[in-house]
């Protein structure tokens, strides 16, 4: 017995595939957006202003995470797309619509 199937018999529903779905992706996306401000935090400390080496490491560190900043916030905006009905997921969307823009 699969366990659909013994969730129906229990009269229980799984949840749809695109709440599921929505959540997987909200949760990469944040993760990308975690990992790649925690490189960028990282690689500045400690601080150099007047060091040229320390602001082309800065900048070079913040070049790199452009693409998985971008794909990450994608991502959970996109999961809004698949789950509109979700509030938490709503005011996280617009947090990151926030500070992005």
């Amino acid at each position: 017995m699969t366990k659909t199937e013994s969730a129906s018999i229990r009269g229980q529903t799984s949840p749809k595939p695109a709440i599921t779905a929505s959540r997987w992706f909200a949760l990469i996306g944040w993760i990308l957006i975690g990992t790649t401000l925690s490189g960028v935090v990282f690689t500045s400390l400690p601080v150099r202003l007047i060091w040229p080496e320390w602001q082309l490491q800065v900048i070079s560190a913040i070049l790199a995470g452009t693409t998985s900043l971008l794909l990450g916030s994608l991502l959970v905006c996109g999961a809004l797309l698949l789950n509109p009905r979700n509030a938490k997921l709503q005011q996280r969307s617009d947090f990151l619509k926030r500070v992005s823009g």
